[in-house]
């Protein structure tokens, strides 16, 4: 070691120091020489000045493993080492650690810490920086690191708040990964910090517990007993930093778990001390309690239904009319610390001393968050309390509008039934009228917000006072005024006075100014005005037509799909085939629009279709993943002709055929598109691009060149087949009900069916299992089920006679599907009947006689039973029933 490389420290790279302390790693000293020690305190000392060059952060970290496994672990220099790694490890844009380096500077650390020689504070200070935000890279010394930091607890007081840091450390950022054990032992112990004295050592222990909180599994946490202990320390101890770090663990306790918590509501809120009182304390203690009471109540309706009170505060349950009794105290404890004001007033009240300015300005949020999940309108707050909060805005409007106009925003979500709010409507609406012009975004911004709540809360209300809101939307703009008018149209509102504002106005200054969001909100209004189309004047059916064509983006092409399935396709004539014209030139295509207008040529304008468009809609499916890609495919067999289209075998090596096929046509094409994952992008010259791609797949009179109607039929089929196998849901029950489709046009394939019958069967889908029955009740003869008619038989009538399907789902949805399941059933069911024979008594023999009884009294509901077909079924065995029972059948298919 030359004393030049000495003189130049400063200029030393960290490989060369790595290959210093390798070399004299390999010495394997008992001893460090005195030399050696020297150039470690050296290096150190570089370390405190960030002096050492190095290419990429890791070299830091290797060199730092090369000193530890270079320094012995029962001297004073390791725990100098540790000090270094401690205030070093900090900056993670110096230094970062390999896996195996940070794993060997662990390991060597908690050697020394469990030789208890030293002060183990250093080690422990340099263990819990390399753990922060690492825990996951070195899961198997978790047991470890937890029984040192345990044992370690106990040395001095130092050790102690080390050891909370350490444990809170090892459980952060563990994304509920750790074994449950290190959770359960981390709380325990900090739980048990918790109940000493010592403010540095509370402050550590509650730090620690909120990181643990935020990242271990909210069934392992006791709400109740954190809650309790959390809460002393907040109102009892006097230090502002305790209570700030108290408060900070419970707001990472109400937000992980939120529906326990409730539970602990009474505690926090309603005892003679409460979070209310800690809205007086240190500003920073002050704000943290308003967002404390923010969290608490933040999305709290999801759960609250249990105190939902339809009649008389009797009807409560116990638990509920508790939560009540909660809420009330808390609604007028907000009331008193918000008239108390702000600080700029004076109040002589000690119990009402004004609030800061932000700490006011959180508390009404808090405050607009507590309203808005706890409406007035079902029964948790009693009558007179809205009349209240009115007042209470209507008295502090002109000195505090942010706050006023938050919490007057906050009881929007009040039904307008409930007639203390339809009371202060007119009020409400007027105020944020008012200031959504505002030149202060603080008043205009909460207004313009409650505006568009409005408009799509009570659409009814605000069509009634359209006259007073108007012209204030001109005033302000499109850029303002779009965003409320498009809650007014997607709420469906018919009124034309407001659709001819919005159309003849508003949406051409939104292309006037050029203003990107507000011609994407008017593209997405002219969309909906699907719903008024008929009654619009012929200059703006033309206006809304050629805007959605001649625009490109997602919402363009969203539009034109909505306007497909409107009269818009009724009233013009071309504006189908320009739309699928311009939706099969969009790369990548937008199938759920294109499918609306290929549902509208299929259903409304078949004549208008040319088989020459098939082709293009084909090339967009081939390779998309797309859910609604088999809907399109469905309303393609519209224009096969039934009458060529026979039992298809599906394609096994149709995948890779078609992407072949796709590469080809594009290389042909030698079409110029942008890929955009966010957007649909237009070819250059999409109409010409199309015309084209037809032109070289068509002889020029609308027939395929070398593609008969069977090779079409088949094609489609293909995709469909492979959709069907598709893991996702919605691409399932896409697929069979294009099937369905397929179905009713003759086109079938026996693996399809295969299928549909297994999923009918066994799929745990609602709407796939609906969806398969509709398709197999288009099947259009027994011939087409194959060797599969006698399992149909007897899935159908075996889920027929189940008291209840998709029990798994919400009352009103289970309701619904299991409703829709049994009606396609039914439909399903009769058709088989229909093509039985006397021969297939002998397959379906035990589900017809075990079931005998419920099948006559499931045909009994229905008028149009198919009797003769059931009876035959039985008379070819007359002795297979009771005799009774026959001639009841019989009695029913041949009445005298």
């Amino acid at each position: 070691m030359s004393k030049s490389s000495l003189r130049q420290g400063a200029e030393i790279s960290a490989i060369s120091l790595i290959d210093e302390c390798i070399e004299h790693s390999e010495k394997n000293y008992q001893q460090l020489p005195d030399n050696v020690q020297k150039r470690v305190t050296s290096i150190l000392s570089l370390f405190r000045s960030k002096s050492i060059r190095a290419e990429t952060p890791i070299e830091i970290g290797d060199l730092i493993a090369s000193l530890a496994e270079l320094v012995p672990i029962q001297s004073r220099l390791f725990s100098d080492l540790c000090e270094s790694i401690a205030a070093l490890c900090i900056d993670r844009e110096f230094v970062q650690f390999e896996n195996e380096a940070l794993e060997t500077v662990s390991n060597i650390i908690l050697k020394h810490l469990e030789l208890r020689t030293f002060d183990p504070s250093p080690g422990l200070r340099a263990l819990s920086t390399l753990l922060y935000n690492n825990t996951l890279r070195i899961v198997k010394l978790h047991e470890r690191i937890l029984e040192v930091a345990i044992t370690l607890s106990s040395f001095s007081d130092d050790s102690q708040r080390r050891s909370c840091v350490l444990i809170g450390n090892l459980n952060a950022f563990s994304k509920q990964k750790l074994d449950r054990q290190i959770y359960t032992r981390s709380i325990k112990f900090l739980l048990s910090a918790l109940s000493k004295t010592g403010t540095d050592l509370l402050s550590s222990a509650l730090r620690s517990l909120q990181l643990l909180i935020l990242d271990a599994p909210s069934e392992i946490l006791d709400p109740q007993v954190l809650t309790h202990t959390i809460s002393n320390i907040a109102f009892k101890q006097k230090p502002a930093t305790l209570k700030y770090e108290a408060i900070m663990a419970l707001k990472a306790l109400a937000n992980t778990s939120k529906k326990a918590f409730y539970a602990q509501w009474s505690l926090l809120l309603t005892k003679d001390v409460s979070l209310f009182d800690l809205l007086r304390a240190n500003p920073r203690v002050s704000k943290a309690t308003a967002d404390l009471l923010t969290d608490i109540f933040r999305d709290t309706w999801k759960f609250l239904y249990i105190a939902d009170n339809t009649s008389k505060r009797s009807a409560f349950t116990t638990l509920a009319q508790q939560i009540g009794d909660v809420i009330d105290v808390t609604f007028h404890r907000f009331m008193a610390a918000l008239s108390a004001g702000i600080k700029i007033e004076r109040s002589n009240d000690r119990n009402e001393k004004p609030l800061d300015g932000p700490v006011y300005n959180r508390v009404s949020k808090a405050f607009a968050t507590f309203i808005r999940n706890c409406s007035f309108d079902n029964g948790r707050l009693q009558d007179g309390y809205i009349q209240e909060v009115i007042q209470w805005a209507r008295r502090t409007l002109s000195n505090t509008t942010e706050e006023a106009l938050i919490v007057m925003k906050s009881l929007l979500w009040t039904d307008i039934k409930f007639k203390p709010f339809a009371d202060s409507f007119d009020f409400l609406h007027q105020t944020f009228i008012n200031y959504i012009s505002h030149e202060n975004p603080d008043f205009s911004k909460p207004a313009a917000f409650a505006l568009c709540r409005m408009a799509y809360a009570y659409p009814d209300e605000v069509v009634a006072r359209y006259a007073i809101l108007s012209p204030k939307l001109q005033e302000i703009g499109p850029i303002h005024s779009l965003p409320i008018y498009l809650r007014l149209a997607e709420k469906g509102v018919t009124d034309i006075t407001v659709w001819l504002d919005l159309l003849q106005i508003h949406v051409p200054r939104s292309f006037e100014i050029n203003h990107i969001k507000s011609i994407q909100r008017s593209l997405q209004c002219i969309g909906l005005a699907g719903n008024v189309f008929s009654d619009l004047p012929d200059n703006i059916q033309r206006f809304c037509l050629s805007m959605v064509l001649s625009n490109d983006g997602s919402e363009a092409a969203h539009s034109v799909g909505l306007l497909a399935r409107s009269s818009a396709a009724d009233i013009s004539s071309v504006f189908l085939t320009d739309a699928l014209l311009r939706l099969t030139s969009y790369t990548p295509p937008p199938l759920q629009p294109l499918s609306n207008v290929l549902e509208a040529f299929a259903t409304r304008h078949r004549d208008m279709f040319e088989k020459k468009w098939v082709h293009p809609v084909v090339r967009c499916l081939q390779g998309d993943s797309s859910p609604y890609g088999p809907r399109c495919v469905g309303f393609l067999f519209a224009f096969v002709d039934g009458n060529s289209t026979a039992k298809i075998t599906t394609d096994a090596n149709f995948t890779t055929s078609i992407a072949n096929q796709n590469n080809n046509e594009t290389n042909t094409n030698n079409e110029t598109t942008t890929n955009d994952t966010n957007n649909f992008v237009c070819s250059e010259h999409p109409q010409n691009s199309t015309n084209n791609s037809i032109n070289n797949n068509n002889d020029g009179n609308g027939d395929y060149v070398g593609e008969t109607e069977a090779e079409l039929a088949k094609t489609l089929i293909d995709i469909l087949y492979r959709d069907l196998q598709s893991e996702d849901a919605k691409m399932r029950w896409n697929a069979a009900a294009a099937l369905s489709n397929a179905f009713s046009f003759s086109a079938v394939s026996e693996e399809a069916v295969a299928l549909l019958v297994e999923y009918l069967e066994s799929d745990r889908v609602a709407k796939v299992k609906i969806k398969s029955a509709d398709a197999l009740f288009n099947l259009q003869g027994r011939a087409q089920t194959g060797e599969k008619y006698h399992q149909m038989f007897t899935i159908t009538l075996t889920h027929l006679l189940t008291p209840a399907h998709f029990t798994n789902l919400p009352l009103a949805t289970h309701r619904k599907y299991d409703s829709a399941f049994r009606d396609v059933l039914t439909r399903l069911f009769f058709k088989l009947l229909d093509w039985s024979k006397a021969s297939d008594f002998t397959a379906l023999e035990e589900p017809l006689i075990n079931n005998v009884d419920a099948i006559y009294e499931m045909l009994e509901a229905h008028e149009d039973a198919p009797w003769k077909q059931i009876t035959r079924l039985y008379e070819a065995k007359f002795n297979s029933i009771p005799s009774k029972t026959l001639e009841r059948f019989q009695d029913k298919a041949f009445p005298v």
